[in-house]
């Protein structure tokens, strides 16, 4: 099963999220995202997880 990268991968992941939902994100943060998505559609569970999580999203009208 693919991983996707470290301990400090996962914090930037969250990181990112975390300033694109404080509405301050930048076009690099943007392709950060793009690139962590596009891995992550590799992967098994977490993929899983975070398609749920942005489909929520959606759904709540906040994507």
């Amino acid at each position: 099963e693919l991983r996707l990268g470290s301990n400090k991968d996962k914090y930037n992941l969250k990181t990112i999220f975390g300033r694109q939902e404080a509405g301050d994100v930048d076009d690099s943060d943007h392709k950060k995202v793009m690139m962590i998505m596009m891995i992550t559609m590799m992967t098994g569970r977490m993929r899983a997880s975070l398609m749920s999580k942005i489909t929520r999203r959606q759904y709540d009208g906040r994507a």
